[in-house]
């Protein structure tokens, strides 16, 4: 199970720093996404991500920060379907006018959370 968690870190980190060389792609995305009814499969991606963490977070260097992290991706899974379609493009489209270098520093922050879940998981 610990080689999924490193997957999933891995995972993050790539993604984490495709949203630091290219904001641009973010936005694209983001729109896409918004245009279309993935917004549920996004949703229950998290959850399973989040499942996947919180089982197997005792076989990790780090059981503590990876169950925590799998409770926030699991919240974050759930909380779209309850905040509904109007909310979640009101907050798509603030984080839409957020600048390049912000949006920058998220990756970057994504790209090291992702790299402490894989180092986790190894």
């Amino acid at each position: 199970m610990s080689s999924l968690v490193a997957l999933i870190g891995f995972l993050i980190l790539v993604l984490g720093l495709a949203v630091a060389v290219s904001p641009a792609a973010l936005r694209e995305i983001l729109h896409r996404f918004l245009e279309s009814r993935w917004l549920y499969w996004v949703s229950g991606v998290r959850v399973l991500v989040g499942a996947i963490l919180v089982i197997a977070a005792s076989s990790t260097a780090f059981p503590g920060f990876v169950r925590a992290l799998g409770v926030i991706f699991i919240f974050a899974g759930v909380s779209i379907p309850l905040l509904g379609e109007e909310r979640v493009n009101r907050i798509a489209a603030w984080w839409l006018r957020q600048s390049d270098w912000m949006l920058r520093a998220w990756g970057v922050l994504a790209s090291v959370l992702g790299a402490l879940v894989a180092w986790a998981g190894l």
